[in-house]
């Protein structure tokens, strides 16, 4: 028996635990971003202490991204910046795929603000905007288009800045939501106390104002799921997405985790690819 869960990572995303003859398990995180009410679901209680093999989303499974913001933080906190700039054009980046929640939460904010509808550059993006939820209040800018919206949504800073130039105005702001920028930045003070937007000026006066946005779980977050779960082996799903990769890569061997008293999975100062074994298992 298949069963899924939510996964919180994109829309439509979701873990799949697998029900196996004789009351066993085996589990799929996928991508995946932990979240308020997971561990009460009830097939993870079900499958608790059962599941004989977890494969699990390590994309940024590493001690020095120990914390993030939850998701309703970040929105929030875009929410403030969108408030600040209500006059300005504004150049609003982030990815394509799991930033839809983003837009819609942009769009409730616009149209209880008496906002107008939102630009987007690129009509790949407009399209699966429209259909991830059709009632959205977009357009879509083309090179030839004077009337441009006072805020453009981009995957690129290079896509929405130029749509904003059509109009003969420059934004005065840009505000970028992301992780890795935070990875690649912030690594020494990845703390959720140190999660407010981070103001940069470039060479050109412009401003831009860094939010962090995480579709992938922690490394506290991911632990958490771990541990709970208590799965007899932990197989890895990917890299970690560090700036410094060739600083090691914990996932090169396919090393893995055993669900027994001395398996060092209960001390939170570990690096989370310290609850894997580096014995590979007997074929």
């Amino acid at each position: 028996e298949m069963c899924f869960i939510d996964a919180n990572h994109m829309a439509g995303s979701a873990m799949v635990v697998l029900r196996l003859a004789g009351g066993r398990y085996h589990m799929h995180t996928g991508d995946f971003r932990f979240y308020a009410g997971l561990l009460s679901h009830p097939v993870l209680q079900e499958a608790r202490e059962k599941v004989d093999i977890m494969y699990v989303d390590v994309t940024f499974a590493d001690r020095q991204c120990a914390k993030f913001i939850t998701k309703d933080e970040s929105k929030r906190q875009l929410e403030a910046l969108f408030s600040i700039y209500k006059d300005d054009y504004i150049s609003f980046i982030s990815g394509w795929l799991g930033s839809e929640e983003l837009i819609e939460r942009l769009d409730k904010w616009l149209q209880s603000n008496g906002g107008s509808e939102l630009g987007v550059r690129s009509r790949q993006f407009f399209n699966d905007l429209k259909i991830a939820n059709p009632h959205l209040r977009l357009k879509h800018v083309t090179g030839t288009d004077r009337d441009v919206p006072r805020i453009v949504v981009g995957k690129h800073p290079s896509e929405s800045k130029a749509a904003i130039r059509q109009s003969g105005d420059r934004a005065s702001v840009w505000i970028v939501a992301s992780t890795r920028w935070y990875t690649r930045t912030c690594l020494s003070s990845m703390d959720t106390n140190q999660h407010q937007p981070i103001l940069q000026t470039g060479p050109d006066g412009n401003s831009t104002w860094h939010v962090m946005w995480a579709m992938h779980s922690s490394y506290e977050e991911v632990h958490e799921l771990v541990e709970f779960m208590g799965p007899c082996e932990v197989r890895p799903v990917g890299k970690v997405a560090l700036p410094d990769q060739a600083r090691y890569d914990p996932w090169e061997d396919p090393w893995e985790y055993r669900n027994d008293p001395q398996a060092p999975c209960t001390d939170p100062s570990l690096q989370f690819h310290d609850l894997l074994r580096k014995e590979k298992p007997a074929k």
